[in-house]
């Protein structure tokens, strides 16, 4: 047991790791929750353990086992930055040592790296509980209002199912046509033919995902959310007015069984859900994406061979494929359903052509709406428009499925969550091009109906509101359409923009169709 002494400075920068990547990277905070990070504090922990007894096997001599895992452990589970910070203070403080004591030993570079171990380990753990102590927001509770909603003895049996799928930046067809040049009449005509109504004026209400997709299933707009947030830029707080929403919580007081399909993003991958679905048995969240791609890890890349979602243009790929493919068996399990599926696409990364084909973008792995990324505008514009192209091919063959495999005529809302950003400089005050960001697919299947009593210009705060009000005689109030943006640096504090969405847009500087 005295011997394990050699192997404290391993262990303490494996416990290290996982935690100083989290706090180094701003940006990495903002998204994930600080509790997503234990499950890489095990993997870091079983990779010291491994490291450590290939490093005696090799050397026999625990003093330099201990340094050859250290070295194991930096160069692997570190981020690059900080792979290179703390070697250059083993290496300074092992010098500082040397001069002190006129030699340089192994033994040296064992109390250097002993010492700076503990440094860093009490400075990393208490920024970390820090951070913590000062969120003073839990994920697991919803930011939204609560709305009374009482069913009435009218309500419709047997109860429909409802299926919520978000096919993510899909644009109207108006704005398609007019600022891309793409005709997507056919498409909208096959849904007509298949008993939706598609409003042609439906605009998104917010221009993030978190919020438009927050906003519908809450029904409601996000003062509430803007009220607790205030000038806050973190993300992740608001994931429970998904998971625990106002839609959620009504249906399945209905009776209603909530299924979802892992979207790869954690605000839709609902895992509590009553049926979740997800197509790797070992799905990583955000953090440990981040923590994959962003050190050595990324070398076990063929982890996704044997059931892990290892960040990549192939996974997302089978992620999305999969969202469509779970559309056609759902129908199957038991009924009432409320399905919620955020198919992330035809929204970047642009990794299918029309006809479904796998194609890699020429940037590394990511699924980031960031038109620098995707240069110039008009690669952006042909990129979006074939993969939109595979996914109504996609969308028609899930919507056959599900009329004709339901036993009961379905209630299905094909809906975009905002339109495409090729035009949208979300980076500025003044945003060139508010149309396209706003202007969204929005199509309802409704048996019993009447196609008129949709608005043209129905935005989706108020889509579960009509449902409900037909279906359940609720007697909700119909919201006024709004129009919200907002800046990264007050991501929650929204400006009333509704009247500048239909402003002329300023092109990229390099024109399109």
């Amino acid at each position: 047991m005295k011997n394990l002494r050699y192997y404290l400075h391993s262990l303490l920068f494996a416990l290290i790791a996982p935690i100083a990547a989290y706090m180094t990277r701003e940006n990495v905070r903002i998204h994930a929750e600080p509790f997503s990070i234990w499950r890489t504090l095990l993997v870091c922990i079983i990779f010291f353990i491994i490291s450590a007894i290939l490093s005696y096997l090799l050397s026999r001599d625990h003093l330099s086992a201990g340094m050859l895992a250290t070295f194991a452990v930096l160069g692997v589970i570190y981020t690059q930055e900080l792979f290179f910070l703390v070697l250059l203070l083993i290496v300074s403080a092992w010098g500082i040592l040397a001069i002190v004591r006129r030699q340089f030993a192994v033994s040296q570079l064992y109390v250097a790296s002993s010492m700076l171990a503990l440094v860093l380990a009490v400075y990393f753990f208490a920024e970390y509980i820090l951070f913590v102590n000062s969120v003073g927001w839990d994920r697991n509770k919803s930011m939204a209002a609560r709305i009374e909603i009482t069913a009435s003895d009218a309500a419709i049996e047997p109860k429909p199912d409802i299926y919520y799928i978000v096919l993510d930046a899909y644009g109207g067809s108006e704005m398609l046509a007019k600022l891309h040049g793409f005709d997507n009449s056919e498409f909208i005509s096959a849904l007509e033919e298949r008993g939706f109504v598609v409003p042609g004026a439906s605009r998104s209400n917010y221009t993030r995902t978190i919020h438009s997709v927050g906003s519908s299933l809450n029904m409601q707009y996000l003062d509430s959310v803007e009220q607790v947030m205030h000038d806050s830029i973190l993300w992740w707080p608001i994931e429970g007015t998904f998971w625990y929403s106002e839609t959620r919580r009504f249906l399945e007081s209905q009776g209603y069984q909530t299924v979802v399909v892992a979207s790869g993003w954690s605000f839709t991958t609902i895992n509590d859900a009553d049926v979740y679905k997800q197509p790797y048995p070992i799905f990583l969240n955000e953090f440990e994406e981040f923590f994959f791609q962003n050190t050595n890890l990324s070398l076990f890349g063929f982890l996704q061979d044997f059931g892990v979602s290892i960040p990549s243009y192939d996974v997302h790929r089978r992620i999305v494929s999969y969202g469509f493919e779970q559309l056609s068996e759902i129908p199957q399990l038991d009924s009432p359903k409320f399905t919620l599926v955020h198919i992330v696409s035809p929204h970047p990364p642009f990794v299918f052509d029309t006809e479904g084909n796998p194609i890699d973008p020429n940037y590394p792995f990511t699924i980031a709406d960031n038109r620098y990324l995707i240069t110039p505008p008009s690669k952006y514009q042909q990129g979006y428009l074939d993969q939109l192209t595979h996914v109504n091919d996609q969308t028609i063959q899930a919507v056959d499925s599900i009329l004709k495999n339901s036993s009961t005529p379905p209630i299905i809302i094909l809906q975009g969550d905002h339109g495409p950003g090729i035009f949208l400089d979300a980076q500025t005050s003044t945003p060139p091009c508010f149309y396209e960001r706003y202007t969204i697919l929005n199509a309802y299947h409704l048996p019993g109906v009447n196609p008129n009593a949709i608005p043209q210009d129905v935005t989706p705060v108020n889509t579960f509101r009509i449902i409900f009000n037909h279906y359940f005689s609720a007697g909700l109030e119909i919201l006024p359409n709004h129009q919200y943006f907002s800046l990264p640096e007050t991501v929650h504090q929204f400006e009333d923009v509704t009247d500048r969405i239909d402003d002329a847009c300023v092109f990229p500087e390099e024109s399109v169709k």
